[in-house]
């Protein structure tokens, strides 16, 4: 929501300066180039700024900025000004501020000593005082840097940075990849999203100025505790939701999917409120590991929608309900033939629905946000009308699982045959030490979680401890239907090893996926991902549909190492050329014409796909609605023709790709727009 008054905001830029003496000085490269290009992106919104800036900045705001420039030198100096300011709506802690100051000497110290030391003392840390001192209704966005580390690294320090600090988000980046015209960051939430940011200074900060207002104009559900057990509601007689909340809970916890982290919850709804502007909802407490709780510890809780207030009752004075309360009773309220919700973060999810922003967990706009995806999507009914279940994917924060009436119930018996499926699969290739620990439950040698298309089970996904890799199993009848692509595109995302038995008679399918064989564990192949494949070489096609004629492009390859084969027109992408100009390229090349006559395409879909050779390719297949009035011409590379869709989905052999692409057509419409 939209705030009609301006933003007070502090923004901090460049290093400070620590004494060694009356003439010397330690200080660091930071020149406040990004905390001076975000001061000025949040001045052009019409926000209050103060800017408080190193001794060393490269340029400082101008007069007619409306930017207050308030200087400042050493660490203490900064901490003594910072802490002196009234209370800020947003603070950017962008400064870089010394970790150790000198213990300074009078004077100046003689320079004619062959050798010099210096002690020194560690400064305090400025930005752990600041929630304390402005509180919780200023919005915090701390900075991390560090020189020569991973992106995994960056986000591991910047995630203990909002741990200990209470920031909303923090900005990591590393010194080496900042130039003259680029400075990427990497801005980690408390979700655990991690989103890149890239570019110039200025348009990093721009993005970023943008990205937090959005996160930082949003509506809160307050709450408040009471004595009423289960808050008055009437409990249909032998249905108490009690009995169900527990059975969810347990399933999560069997299932992987709430573990010794505090992320995830369950919640269910809570006999019938006494009013229409209220939903009542039992759910798991927040900040507590999610794989030790039980039954016992479910909060019941009332959501007033009006005031946007969540009333709780708790037999621990030190437990409140998830901050997702709110969140699930809006989403009970808008869909109610929902009667529980399941959120997890680690899991392989085939999505009805994705939400594009990434808003705060437990705000009124994370809920709509999710609402809008599954509306948006025509999602919520099938095609007879009835209401489903569903499963959405909270951008950058895991996902959601929407359950039915009933559908508690259904989980745990799809669950058990799945998990029983697989124990068969185990003995069937003669993996009788795996099976034995699937049997016992024995989460030290591997551990087992469902595969999901929306809300049902279709498969299970098995985490192998030592050495480190997974394996996929969908059970038989959710076979051959394209899911598999689907796991393979998350499996790869994760970057995980993927572990192929021989009688599985799956490598080749990896392979054909870009996927890239590494080594053998006992007669298992343990493949590397595309994601994590140094070598891989960038294409890009083009499928071009008429739905006027439900005819689509193709075209019969004339050169290795795709000889013979049905595929897309587009090939590989040049160096320093952009993907949609090298497609363009490709295309006049192959075909003699743009058959997408400029167009932009309706959605893109990356894929890996490998070769006979053993090259990976990483494929930005793009999409087009157009009309096959534009016959192409006859290349060296390609023989390309317009056919009817559902003969070219006959047609042999086809790149693996190109198949997925076509199969994709033959379904719903919705599914294509979770790839847009």
């Amino acid at each position: 929501m939209q705030d009609p008054r301006p933003i007070h905001a502090i923004v901090t830029a460049g290093g400070t300066f620590e004494p060694i003496d009356d003439i010397r000085g330690i200080t660091n490269k930071s020149r406040g180039r990004l905390g001076l290009a975000i001061a000025r992106a949040l001045a052009q919104r019409d926000s209050r700024i103060r800017f408080l800036g190193g001794p060393f900045v490269r340029e400082r705001p101008r007069p007619e900025e409306r930017i207050t420039d308030i200087s400042f030198t050493s660490c203490v100096d900064l901490a003594g000004k910072l802490l002196a300011q009234p209370r800020p709506d947003l603070l950017f802690m962008a400064a870089a501020v010394a970790d150790y100051t000198p213990i300074p000497e009078e004077g100046k110290i003689a320079s004619d000593a062959g050798e010099l030391t210096i002690r020194m003392v560690r400064n305090p840390k400025i930005l752990p005082q600041l929630r304390g001192r402005f509180g919780k209704e200023t919005f915090l966005v701390g900075f991390k840097l560090l020189s020569g580390a991973s992106r995994e690294q960056l986000i591991t320090a910047a995630r203990e940075q909002l741990r200990k600090c209470r920031t909303n988000l923090c900005v990591a980046n590393d010194q080496q990849l900042v130039t003259r015209d680029r400075h990427p960051i990497i801005v980690v939430t408390p979700e655990g999203g991690a989103i890149n940011f890239d570019g110039s200074a200025e348009e990093v900060a721009e993005a970023l100025v943008a990205f937090v207002l959005q996160r930082m104009q949003v509506q809160w559900f307050h709450s408040t505790t009471t004595t009423q057990p289960r808050l008055g509601i009437t409990i249909p007689e032998g249905k108490d939701p009690m009995v169900a909340a527990e059975q969810l809970l347990r399933f999560a916890q069997d299932a992987g999917l709430l573990t010794a982290a505090p992320d995830g919850n369950i919640s269910l709804r809570d006999g019938t409120p006494r009013t229409p502007n209220t939903t009542n909802l039992l759910i798991t407490p927040r900040h507590v590991p999610k794989d030790a709780i039980t039954g016992a510890d479910l909060i019941a809780a009332r959501v007033d929608h009006d005031a946007r207030r969540v009333d709780f009752s708790a037999e621990r004075d030190d437990r409140k309900p998830s901050i997702d309360t709110g969140v699930h009773a809006e989403l009970y309220r808008r869909f109610p033939w929902i009667h529980g919700f399941l959120h997890f973060h680690d899991a392989i999810v085939l999505l009805d629905a994705a939400t594009a922003f990434p808003y705060p967990c437990g705000s009124y706009e994370e809920a709509a946000e999710i609402a809008d995806a599954l509306m948006e999507n025509a999602l919520v009914t099938d095609l007879h009308g009835d209401r489903q279940p569903f499963a959405v994917r909270l951008t950058h924060h895991g996902f959601l699982i929407g359950i039915e009436d009933g559908g508690v119930e259904r989980l745990i018996r799809e669950w058990q045959v799945a998990r029983d499926a697989y124990l068969v699969h185990l003995r069937e290739i003669g993996k009788t030490t795996l099976a034995e620990a699937v049997a016992c439950h024995d989460d030290t040698v591997m551990t087992l979680s469902p595969i999901f298309a929306s809300a049902q089970i279709i498969g299970v996904l098995a985490k192998h401890r030592s050495p480190e890799f997974v394996s996929a199993f969908l059970l038989p009848e959710h076979r051959n239907g394209g899911h598999g692509d689907f796991v393979l595109d998350q499996l790869d995302a994760h970057g995980y090893t993927i572990g192929a038995h021989d009688q599985c008679q799956v490598l080749g399918y990896y392979t054909d996926r870009g996927f890239r064989k590494i080594g053998m564990y006992e007669d298992i192949a343990l493949l590397e991902p595309p994601s994590r494949r140094p070598d891989l070489r960038i294409a890009a096609t083009a499928c071009c549909y008429d739905p006027m004629t439900d005819q689509v492009l193709l075209g019969l390859r004339k050169t290795p190492p795709w000889l013979g084969y049905w595929a897309f027109p587009g090939g590989g992408i040049r160096a320093n050329e952009s993907i949609i100009a090298g497609l363009r390229r490709e295309l006049s090349e192959e075909l003699g014409n743009d058959p997408t006559e400029g167009a932009d395409p309706y959605w893109t879909l990356e894929t890996g796909v490998g070769d006979a050779e053993g090259n990976g390719y990483r494929v930005v297949v793009h999409y087009f609605l157009t009309t096959a009035h534009r016959m192409p011409c006859a290349s060296e590379e390609l023989d390309a023709r317009w056919m009817p869709r559902e003969e070219a989905l006959q047609l042999r052999p086809m790149g693996a790709g190109t198949r997925r692409v076509l199969r994709m057509l033959k379904q719903e419409p919705t599914i294509l727009r979770i790839h847009r």
